[in-house]
């Protein structure tokens, strides 16, 4: 939630992915739906995303880049219009245990099919990772 100018804004998202360990790096594929809301103004968006992490499994400090690409579904009142998220990120994951790490990334979304001009949007995220499912991972 944030509020800058008298504009208050509310987004609410949930990442879920799987890891696939290839040799010395991990290949992750992720689908993250989520809900925004800014003074009338709602979006529901879905976007996919494809990660390669540099390091080898287990590593506490893992670099990675992605590509990702969604829809973003914004309505105002009876008014509906698709735009269509493409972009990059990167970014670094800081495993804390074997169960639950840091995530810091930068995005970079090119946002198509916009009624008046494509245009660019970047995002600093800061989250938390819970690894579920984690077998592979020693215990530190």
């Amino acid at each position: 939630m944030a509020s800058a100018s008298g504009v208050t804004q509310a987004e609410l998202g949930l990442r879920a992915g799987e890891f696939i360990a290839v040799r010395r790096t991990i290949l992750e594929a992720a689908l993250e739906p989520s809900v925004l809301h800014v003074e009338g103004l709602n979006s529901l968006s879905v976007e996919g995303s494809i990660s390669w992490i540099r390091g080898a499994p287990c590593s506490l400090v893992n670099f990675f880049v992605a590509g990702a690409a969604g829809v973003r579904q914004e309505w105002i009142g009876s008014f509906q219009e698709a735009r269509y998220p493409v972009g990059l990120g990167g970014g670094v994951l800081l495993l804390t245990s074997p169960g639950a790490g840091l995530r810091i990334e930068y995005r970079f979304r090119r946002l198509l099919r916009d009624p008046v001009a494509d245009f660019s949007e970047q995002r600093l995220l800061l989250g938390l990772s819970l690894c579920l499912r984690n077998r592979g991972m020693p215990p530190q």
